[in-house]
């Protein structure tokens, strides 16, 4: 027996009732339904945020905590931290913003398999120069780039330039993950 899946639109997704705890996204028309994130979750993304905007100025890129990738009818995708051209000015609709510089997701046992894989795949098939798959429970950044095979898995410092090209941005993960337990051996 083959078992169909519903197809959805971003106009339904946006019908969606808002549900507190419940994160909605689109991928090719399937509809991803993920749980609110944790608090490590929480200060990870903070830290994060944190550190991109004391190294990107707003006249290179701007940085939404979170940011929505919403690429024609069936794809929307909402990354826990987006950095985008600063060309776009505050206020352009999700929908008219076409250039994504970095797309970063914060794993949970809850999101891990569509944040490495369906996202993955979605965020670099539709153009973000940058994806990180950012892991609290191991300790490590997964890097990725169109064309990529493989991840670079970084443990210790990941070296980010600047979107303008002018600044090394050297983030220290022992800091980025301080008092976050560790919940793998790997």
């Amino acid at each position: 027996m083959v078992s169909t899946f519903p197809r959805y639109t971003v106009d339904m997704l946006d019908a969606l009732p808002a549900q507190p705890g419940v994160r909605y996204e689109l991928v090719d028309g399937v509809l991803l339904v993920t749980p609110a994130p944790g608090s490590a979750h929480g200060v990870v993304a903070g830290r994060l945020i944190s550190i991109l905007r004391s190294a990107i100025p707003e006249r290179v890129a701007y940085i939404s905590p979170p940011g929505e990738v919403r690429v024609g009818r069936t794809t929307s995708l909402v990354p826990d931290v987006l950095v985008y051209p600063s060309h776009f000015q505050p206020g352009t609709a999700w929908a008219d913003i076409d250039e994504w510089l970095l797309a970063i997701e914060i794993v949970s046992p809850s999101s891990a398999i569509y944040d490495r894989d369906h996202k993955r795949r979605a965020y670099l098939a539709v153009g973000v120069l940058e994806y990180w798959v950012v892991d609290p429970a191991a300790h490590v950044i997964e890097v990725w780039h169109p064309g990529d095979e493989t991840a670079a898995r970084v443990r210790r410092t990941l070296r980010y330039r600047t979107p303008d090209g002018g600044r090394l941005v050297e983030l220290d993960i022992a800091a980025l993950f301080r008092d976050v337990p560790r919940l793998t051996d790997e």
